[in-house]
């Protein structure tokens, strides 16, 4: 249960940093 935890823990900060990258990337 621990190592599913910190993959998706780290999953979700992926998931957030692609989402920046994306946001960047689209004009406002």
């Amino acid at each position: 249960c621990l190592i599913i935890d910190e993959a998706d823990r780290i999953l979700e900060a992926n998931f957030e940093d692609e989402l920046k990258q994306i946001l960047k990337i689209l004009p406002k």
